[in-house]
């Protein structure tokens, strides 16, 4: 069975504790929820049925960079979770609570995907000279139903999105609000995270 889960906050195991997160356990948790996204111009295809596509590739590369970078330890989790694309987010879901399970004092949880329907002009920004893909954060509110946390999810989402663009200007496209749910209920700093659209490499 899958443990439950009680939502920890930015500071520790409860949100405004204060508690200092366990020696060895992760800050960032990272996963795909649509692990078979890819890049369209590295593998001539948006979409790796069954696989890993480049999303996990990316994902990979952000963790390294919080890692060696910044010295932030980060858990990131490979596993497949849209065989059945209709249950990705059940599917993914489990994975979550298993990861925030074994790392309490997680303080943040990314799920990595990459936008669509985009032209290429709309998928590369100049950063100091240097094309890159643009990262998009995207919140659920979930209208459908009553999630009265997901403002925290937002208000985090803001300021990652602002700190990136304080550092490389025009990175971030900035914050939007859908429908639905993401899983980030599960967490107070949980955001979905597009890095790219499918006319990336």
């Amino acid at each position: 069975a899958v443990p439950a889960v009680r939502p920890v906050g930015p500071g520790g195991a409860d949100a405004g504790s204060g508690t200092v997160p366990p020696a060895g356990g992760a800050l960032v948790i990272i996963y795909n929820t649509h692990t078979g996204e890819t890049y369209g111009l590295t593998d001539g295809v948006e979409r790796l049925d069954g696989r890993r596509g480049g999303v996990v590739t990316a994902a990979a590369a952000l963790k390294e960079a919080l890692e060696s970078r910044y010295g932030i330890r980060v858990v990131a989790s490979e596993r497949i979770h849209d065989r059945d694309y209709d249950n990705s987010y059940a599917e993914s879901e489990k994975t979550v609570r298993e990861l925030l399970a074994a790392n309490p004092g997680a303080r943040a949880v990314l799920d990595i995907h990459r936008d669509s329907g985009k032209t290429r002009a709309q998928s590369v920004v100049e950063i100091n000279g240097r094309k890159a893909a643009p990262i998009l954060f995207v919140v659920g509110s979930g209208n459908s139903r009553t999630f009265p946390g997901w403002r925290q999810n937002y208000n985090f989402a803001v300021q990652l999105s602002g700190k990136i663009n304080e550092m490389y200007s025009g990175l971030s496209l900035g914050v939007r609000v859908k429908d639905g749910f993401y899983n980030q209920f599960l967490h107070p700093h949980a955001v979905l995270v597009e890095i790219g659209t499918a006319e990336n490499s």
